[in-house]
């Protein structure tokens, strides 16, 4: 299998195993063992030119055999963006995707970031449009604010932005959050977004599959099953009075906050979501399969349910007062959880409540047959709720309780209930 390449493009200013993007490379590396990087040398960082580096990096990109994941920081980031707008089919053709890390947005009109040689061009060509782009920020970053984030969301086709809770400009102190981001890319199969990728878009606006297998395993076991599924769960929560518990405390909870909209995140066929809206919760579904969500809005007409996925919410940040993931992080593995809960944070308003569901134990269970005996391929990861727990606390929450479900099950459950950074 033909590896791909991370291009490491380093900032602006003395670089060094302890200046500049140095310590964050040296991070990377310990956290990617498995990845080859290359981190070429850009010309004079200490007093970069707009035209050597964009010269530069044309090249670099170009450069690799095989496919290349482009990752640049700060400034590096800033030049990847420009350069790839411009379309250059020589330098585009081999990129699965850009990740840029606390990349400035430069524009004339702004006095602190004017230099417009490093900016993006008036009209951007096609070439980001068909690769992944993905905008990581820090909130704790005083170099390059993370509004600029925002600035450049503005003029690219269709990126998304994570925000990293307590994240710097030098960002080295969380790069095994950055790593998480990269690990898919390095699967070297082609899986790059087609050019009328958002002709293709579901009803939700996300794109559900991205670079990630597990995603379209799981969208099809659950297409495939649910029927069955839709059984499986029929009465449950009046059956479970200690599960419904925990939903009443949310609602309880998110009244005493003021209300808001909350999302049902992985809502299946949607029982979570209509019991909620009995609670007086303004709730609607999200899931990643279609025919569950035909199933949910025939079985609860009165609440909108969305398909969509966890990893790209097309909700605006700050929207919602709650999110409920009642066993549906089940499916996603441990590479990708951090950045699912990197997007919780972002769509919570400050302080916004979480009620995350999951099986306890460990290691991942493989199913090959569903509900209705027919065959399918997901997989789900048992994990401890010192586990979870602490994986909300490094994304920013503040955990309110831990409950842990049915101790002698075989698999037990478990409940936590968190709130989001303020």
């Amino acid at each position: 299998m033909t590896r791909t390449t991370i291009l490491f493009l380093h900032s602006a200013g003395p670089q060094s195993a302890t200046e500049g993007s140095g310590p964050l490379l040296a991070r990377l590396r310990a956290e990617l063992p498995e990845a080859l990087i290359a981190a070429p040398a850009l010309p004079t960082p200490e007093d970069p030119d707009p035209a050597a580096w964009e010269e530069a990096v044309r090249a670099e990109i170009a450069g690799p055999e095989g496919p290349v994941a482009v990752v640049g920081h700060s400034l590096g980031g800033s030049v990847a963006l420009r350069v790839l707008a411009q379309g250059d089919p020589t330098s585009a053709a081999a990129v699965r995707g850009v990740v840029t890390i606390a990349a400035p947005c430069w524009d004339a009109g702004d006095p602190d970031w004017p230099v417009v040689g490093f900016g993006l061009p008036p009209d951007i060509a096609g070439a980001l449009a068909r690769l992944e782009v993905l905008l990581l920020h820090g909130t704790a970053d005083e170099v390059v604010p993370p509004g600029h984030a925002d600035r450049l969301r503005s003029r690219l086709p269709s990126p998304r932005v994570r925000r990293i809770e307590g994240m710097d400009h030098a960002a080295a102190a969380h790069a095994d959050r950055i790593a998480a981001v990269l690990r898919p890319l390095l699967d070297a199969r082609d899986e790059r977004r087609p050019a009328d990728a958002d002709a293709s878009r579901t009803e939700g606006g996300a794109v559900p599959g991205g670079t990630d297998s597990w995603l379209s395993e799981t969208r099809s076991a659950y297409d495939i099953d649910a029927s069955g599924y839709a059984e499986q769960v029929r009465g449950l929560l009046a059956e479970t009075p200690h599960l419904a518990a925990q939903l009443t405390l949310f609602a309880e909870l998110l009244r005493r906050d003021g209300g808001g909209p909350v999302a049902d995140v992985g809502c299946g066929t949607g029982y979570v979501t209509a019991h909620l809206r009995k609670s007086g919760v303004d709730a609607f579904g999200i899931d990643l399969s279609p025919e569950m969500i035909a199933l949910a809005r025939r079985d609860h007409p009165a609440a909108r349910f969305e398909v969509g996925t966890m990893t790209e919410l097309d909700l605006e940040d700050r929207s919602l007062a709650g999110i409920v993931a009642f066993w549906s992080v089940i499916h996603v593995p441990d590479h990708a959880l951090p950045g699912v809960l990197d997007e919780f944070v972002r769509v919570l308003r400050p302080g916004g409540l979480l009620l995350v569901g999951f099986h306890v134990g460990d290691g991942v269970h493989h199913s090959s047959t569903g509900y209705t005996g027919r065959a399918i391929t997901v997989d789900s990861y048992r994990r401890r709720p010192e586990t979870v727990t602490g994986l909300l606390r490094k994304a920013g929450f503040t955990i309110d309780s831990e409950v842990l479900l049915r101790p002698d099950d075989e698999v037990p459950g478990a409940v936590v209930l968190a709130r989001g950074p303020v």
